[in-house]
């Protein structure tokens, strides 16, 4: 069986900026309307970088019509060539924490972009009934148990704080019984304080004051503890979240199921049916 790679799963790369360019403010945010990602290459076509969404956070009191250096905005990341396997692919992503890493040629040049979602998706059934020794596997089996967490009332400093000790993007928030009442990413802090994450605790001291239950969304998508995987990782995918709170059946917190959760797994299985032969599966593991 031929070796999927991470050219197979790639995105052509469409629009791009060029590393000396200088773009007007109202072209990149109408840019980044469309995507959460622009790559930068230089003349050669070769990758430099990403300008995000982001990154433009710091641009909302310039004019619309002010041009800005494309090279003070950049993000640097990873690469993966297109001959990388699967594997080895999921291990750079898992690494960086990235929903995406560009995918380059041999000499560096820009060809597409491999995300998270592909990579999860690559592993999804393709519709075909198990076989009836298969046994599923269960969302408790990849998601991260007994999951740090918030209550509505715990200050964006607080919350900012967790995220950032623990290394992590998403943090449930629970009620007084520990259900869960709504879910806070790290995206919503950037969005409320701007900025690099290293510079939040210089935030305005009532933006650090603000409560989580005004910043969270809430009601979030939720799965059940015991759910199957292959059910969790659609509803990820239909959803477009990074993060699904795992819960009981009375709704309380048990834990929570994230992309790096599942790009970990996704990476094991990838290693043990590489070495085994095998096609990997949601249906046995």
């Amino acid at each position: 069986m031929t070796q999927r790679t991470a050219g197979h799963l790639m995105t052509r790369a469409g629009p791009r900026f060029r590393i000396e360019e200088t773009v007007a403010v109202q072209d990149l945010r109408r840019a980044l309307a469309r995507t959460r990602y622009l790559p930068v290459v230089d003349g050669q076509r070769k990758f430099r970088g990403f300008v995000t969404r982001t990154d433009i956070l710091a641009l909302s009191g310039k004019p619309a019509d002010e041009r800005v250096a494309i090279q003070g905005l950049l993000w640097t990341s990873p690469q993966v060539r297109e001959d990388e396997p699967l594997e080895s692919a999921a291990r750079v992503l898992l690494k960086a924490r990235a929903h995406v890493v560009p995918v380059v040629d041999r000499e560096g040049r820009l060809l597409g972009l491999l995300t998270d979602h592909k990579l999860l998706r690559s592993l999804l059934p393709r519709r075909r009934p198990a076989p009836p020794e298969a046994t599923p596997v269960e969302v408790d089996t990849v998601m991260t148990r007994n999951p740090i967490f918030a209550g509505p009332e715990s200050t964006v400093e607080q919350a900012a704080s967790a995220l950032l000790e623990a290394n992590i993007r998403h943090l449930p928030v629970v009620d007084t019984d520990r259900r869960v009442i709504g879910i806070l990413s790290e995206r919503d802090l950037r969005e409320r304080i701007g900025g690099d994450m290293r510079e939040w605790f210089h935030a305005a001291g009532e933006v650090l004051q603000d409560e989580v239950g005004r910043l969270m969304t809430p009601d979030p998508v939720t799965v059940r503890e015991g759910s199957s995987l292959t059910e969790a990782l659609e509803t990820l995918e239909n959803e477009r979240v990074g993060a699904l709170p795992v819960v009981d059946e009375d709704d309380r917190l048990v834990g929570i199921l994230s992309y790096v959760d599942a790009l970990a797994w996704m990476r094991d299985v990838l290693s043990e049916r590489r070495s085994g032969g095998a096609e990997p599966s949601l249906s046995s593991h």
